[in-house]
């Protein structure tokens, strides 16, 4: 028992947000020291992409699929550099659960992903920490508190130096990981539609 998801957003204190910054912190470091650095062909990527833009059956979200399919093949080559590790494979506060005491953390629901590695749940806190994916329900006021819980946990978990190449994998996979959600939005939760067109536009803007 505990809380997850927009709950932590809006019931967080300090403590709550220092016990969450440094399981990122510590999670992120030692993920990334354990990661197995290999150049693949990009045609996984690619091919995964493609069959999520098949599967969207929204107007408006297949339009944002064809240009996030142009957007990977500017960015990666024919091969690209990824981590080969362990990952939990959706890394969002919805899977993260605070006891009652507020004072451990438990991870749930693991997910296999198709290519798993530290990069995958690098783009998962990308689209929780940076998009706000838990925050999008949530009405203007919620929103501003969360915006500053974000922040007070991203800036205090003391994430590990990336380099460049990395950077870009991540700006890459966590492209993917957005349209990943498209096949899954339904046509009557607007919220959720105009969330992924914003994310997606965020993400571009601000590579």
């Amino acid at each position: 028992e505990g809380i997850s998801g927009s709950k932590i957003l809006i019931h967080s204190d300090f403590k709550t947000c220092f016990l969450i910054s440094k399981f990122i912190g510590d999670y992120l470091r030692l993920h990334l020291k354990n990661a197995r650095w290999k150049h693949i062909d990009s045609k996984i990527i690619l091919n995964k992409a493609k069959d999520t833009v098949k599967k969207t059956k929204i107007k408006k979200l297949q339009i944002i699929g064809s240009n996030i399919l142009k957007d990977l093949k500017k960015n990666i080559g024919k091969k690209t550099l990824w981590s080969q590790n362990n990952c939990h494979g959706d890394l969002t506060l919805s899977n993260i659960v605070l006891n009652k005491n507020r004072n451990s953390i438990v991870l749930v629901d693991f997910l296999e992903t198709y290519n798993e590695g530290i990069i995958q749940d690098l783009a998962k806190l990308v689209q929780e920490f940076y998009l706000g994916w838990s925050a999008r329900y949530l009405n203007d006021v919620n929103k501003l508190r969360s915006n500053i819980v974000y922040e007070k946990i991203w800036s205090k978990a003391k994430i590990p130096f990336l380099s460049k190449k990395i950077k870009i994998v991540i700006f890459c996979e966590s492209l993917v990981t957005l349209l990943r959600i498209f096949p899954y939005i339904k046509k009557t939760d607007k919220t959720t539609i105009d969330w992924a067109i914003k994310s997606y536009y965020k993400l571009i803007n601000n590579k």
